[in-house]
């Protein structure tokens, strides 16, 4: 207890609260907005569906610099918490598991991140198809 006390309650569960900011980013970045783009297809034709698809590209774009900038506010958070946590035993831990779970959700965005991208391009090729044939 004298350890949160020292530490601040309120420093801690910003840390707290901006993790979970970076887990709701993280989880947030795979959708079905990509799905968009075909039935922007099907409804308006190809330039509509390039309008869309630039949208998604951006859109990505934008979730990519949130969770930059999550992660660099974040990081400097941690780097408070170890120094707190190497005196005391109560947070023994607690810094390493807040890695741990960094490192895990930023490999997770980048997966989702390159997964959303892929599947964009697979459907943007099935349009190109669909407007211009097989060549």
């Amino acid at each position: 207890m004298a350890t949160a006390v020292l530490f601040g309650g309120r420093r801690l569960a910003g840390i707290i609260f901006t993790l979970l900011s970076l887990v709701h980013v993280a989880n947030s970045v795979y959708r079905t907005a990509h799905l968009d783009i075909l039935r922007e297809y099907y409804e308006g034709g190809l330039e509509d569906a390039a309008e869309k698809k630039k949208e998604c590209e951006n859109w990505l774009k934008l979730q990519a610099h949130k969770f930059e900038d999550e992660m660099d506010e974040f990081t400097p958070k941690l780097k408070e918490l170890k120094a707190a946590a190497q005196n005391s035993s109560s947070l023994d831990g607690l810094s390493s598991a807040l890695t741990d779970l960094l490192v895990k959700k930023r490999k997770d965005f980048i997966e989702a991140k390159k997964a959303f991208e892929e599947e964009i391009q697979e459907i943007w090729d099935f349009i190109k198809v669909q407007e211009y044939g097989d060549d």
